[in-house]
Formats: structure tokens, C-alpha cells, sequence
């Protein structure tokens, strides 16, 4: 029992260094500040694909329309997925606001996947003139200069590509708040591989890149048969083309904020979805940190076991073991939640804390022995 307890007790010391340097990384990285109101003079277009999102896509439209200090030329576009459902009527009361609206139903109705999305958004690239194009999702909303931000930071950084926040749109209950923390989290590590230079990561929801990047980089050619990865596969691709050249937006006039998941298969599908692509990532720096804090989950689960040891000793070590974790853990999302204006999900630390170690711990078997996840109506791999 003393052996389990010291081998918790080593990985939880490993992980708080671990998760030390990133806080470290995550603070050294500046923070970016657009000055003034004036429009960016670069032409972009702003890719929606969108399946079945009849219950959001309205407020995510809305919230587009109101952007302040977007570039003279900028072009909305929404692709729609095969939806089954409004979609496509709701886009269509749209159009005469400047939206541009594809069907893939009716351009491509033989497209058998699996990479529906990516096929979608390379449709919308085809129809568009930007030099620039940022990707959205259709069950997202926005601050007013989001996309001034965005292209602020492209043109003054001369950036290639620049992925920015993703956060929970005003959580109000536990499941909601504990989603709000694990978002932060993911957000602290995409920040703070960039400043390392080690990680490059990238959420599809708030994603900007050049037209000539995709086009030297050959699109998805070569990541076409992965259902998911339109983000974070392209950015790999594009930051080994052009080193120094991708970023994340420190910002939160930079953020989009997501729509928690209702419920436990919803946020059980969505996260089994972003498991599945992690073995395809072309960096192996990701790999080894995810499945190194799979390995630390692990051993705290072993430890656990000494809580019912008759010594002291091991249910001790154990212990210090757990509190070194949820120390480093804490500081590292209080910075995060502090910047980002979700310090209220700070409440719902201690029960996130366990929450989210146990569905890493059976999403990462999950993924390895069943990869199939249902998500907008299809079964996909």
C-alpha cells in the first residue's frame, strides 16, 4: 500500500510542475489590446457550418449582425450541413442582411463523409473572396468587436493563423459552471502552448487564417478522412509551414461563448468527439501531455485505495498527494477565470475537481476501445 501511495505522491508532484509551468506560460504570454475603433483594412470572410441549429442559430445570426468596426469587405456565410430541421429557413430570413447562404443538400446530396464538416467549410472557402477567413459555430454568440479583434491581432502580429477564446455563455447552475471550468482549463493550455511554443491548438468556434496559408498547406488534404480536426489539425499544418506565424488571442474582447451541454450524453458525445481525434494530432508534444494527465488521474485513483489502509502512512501520502492536485489546479483556473470574467464557476471548484478526473479517466479508455460517437444526428468515427 506504501508503494501505491509514493507513486501517487511522485505523479502528483510531476503534475504540479507540470501544470506550474503552463500558469507560468500563461501569464508570460501578453495579452493583446486592439487600440482604437478604426476598421481593419483586410478583407475577410466569416464561415458558419451549421447542422440542425434551429434553437440557436437565430441569436448566433443576430449577434453576427451587430459587429462594430468589421472590415470594409467582409462577407457572411453560413453552410448548412444537411440539416434536418429549420436551419435552412431561418438562414434564408437572413439573406437580405447580407448573409450568403450554401446548401450542401443541394450542391453535394451524394457526400457520404465522414469529414461532413470540413467538406462544409471548404464549400464555404470556395464561395468566398476574403484574404482572411475566421470559422464560427452557428450555436455561438459574440462581443460587438470580436471580429475587429480578431484581424487587429492578424495584421499588427502579421499572423499566418490565430485561434482565440471559447468560454461557457453564462453558466447558472453546476453543470453548466463545471463545463465553464473545463473550457477555461483547455484555454489555459492552448495559451500556454503557443507561448512554449511546444503546442499548437486550436478551436474551430473562434479560428482565423489566411486564405494563403490554407492554400499552401493544401487545405485538409491529408487529415480529409477524420470526421473531426478542422481546427486544431489545420493549425498543426499551418504552424509547421510557418513558424512564429500562428497565435492565440489573449483577449476577452476576443472570446466567443458556447452554449454549455444540457445533459450527460450530450457533453459525453462532445468530448468522446474530441478524444478521438487526439491520436491523429501531428504533434506528439499533445499526446504526451494528455496521456501524461490521464497517467496522473490514474495513479490518484490507485492512491485512493490507502483511504482504507489500517496505517496512517499511505492514506496520508495519499492525501497530500490529492491537495497538491487541486492546489495547482485552483491557481491555475483562478488566473484563467480573473482574465476572463468567469470567476462565479470558482465556487464549483472542489466538485469539478473530482468530476473531471473521473470523465477523463473513462473518456480516455472509451475513445481507445470505442472511437464511435453520435453528434448532430450521425454515428461517426
Amino acid at each position: 500500500m506504501y508503494f501505491i501511495a509514493i507513486l501517487s505522491a511522485l505523479s502528483a508532484i510531476a503534475y504540479a510542475l507540470l501544470i506550474l509551468r503552463l500558469l507560468r506560460a500563461w501569464k508570460e504570454l501578453p495579452a493583446f489590446s486592439s487600440s482604437g475603433n478604426k476598421a481593419v483594412k483586410l478583407s475577410c470572410s466569416l464561415l458558419i457550418p451549421a447542422r440542425n441549429e434551429e434553437k440557436n442559430l437565430t441569436r448566433c445570426l443576430k449577434s453576427l449582425l451587430k459587429q462594430k468596426s468589421t472590415p470594409k469587405k467582409i462577407e457572411y456565410i453560413l453552410i448548412d450541413d444537411f440539416s434536418t430541421d429549420r436551419t435552412s429557413n431561418i438562414a434564408h430570413s437572413f439573406q437580405e442582411q447580407e448573409l450568403q447562404l450554401i446548401e450542401m443538400a443541394k450542391i453535394q446530396p451524394d457526400f457520404k463523409g465522414p469529414a461532413y464538416k470540413k467538406q462544409a467549410i471548404l464549400q464555404g472557402i470556395k464561395s468566398s473572396t476574403g484574404d482572411y477567413l475566421i470559422t464560427t459555430d452557428a450555436d455561438c454568440s459574440f462581443k460587438e468587436q470580436w471580429i475587429h479583434n480578431m484581424l487587429t491581432q492578424v495584421r499588427e502580429g502579421q499572423l499566418e493563423a490565430l485561434t482565440g477564446p471559447v468560454l461557457i455563455r453564462q453558466p447558472s447552475n453546476f453543470w453548466e459552471h463545471f463545463q465553464a471550468l473545463d473550457f477555461l482549463s483547455l484555454m489555459g493550455v492552448t495559451a500556454a502552448g503557443y507561448q512554449t511554443g511546444k503546442m499548437h491548438l486550436a478551436n474551430g468556434a473562434n479560428f482565423c487564417f489566411s486564405r494563403q496559408a490554407f492554400c499552401q498547406v493544401n487545405g485538409y488534404q491529408g487529415i480529409d478522412d477524420i470526421a473531426s480536426g478542422d481546427d486544431v489539425l489545420l493549425m498543426q499544418k499551418i504552424s509547421t509551414q510557418y513558424p512564429g506565424k500562428t497565435a492565440f488571442a489573449k483577449n476577452p474582447e476576443a472570446a466567443v461563448f458556447t452554449t454549455a451541454e444540457p445533459d450527460l450524453f450530450a457533453f459525453w458525445q462532445q468530448r468522446l468527439r474530441w478524444a478521438t481525434k487526439t491520436t491523429s494530432h501531428l504533434q506528439s508534444s499533445t499526446q504526451h501531455l494528455w496521456a501524461f494527465v490521464w497517467l496522473n488521474y490514474f495513479s490518484l485513483l490507485l492512491g485512493s485505495a490507502s483511504l482504507f489502509s489500517a496505517s496512517v502512512g499511505p492514506a496520508s501520502i495519499f492525501l497530500f498527494a490529492l491537495s497538491a492536485n487541486a492546489l495547482v489546479d485552483y491557481l491555475f483556473l483562478r488566473s484563467l477565470a480573473h482574465f476572463f470574467g468567469q470567476t462565479r464557476s470558482l465556487r464549483y471548484f472542489v466538485p469539478a475537481f473530482f468530476m473531471h478526473r473521473l470523465y477523463v479517466l473513462l473518456i480516455g479508455v472509451w475513445a481507445l476501445f470505442q472511437p464511435a460517437y453520435r453528434w448532430k444526428g450521425r454515428t461517426l468515427h
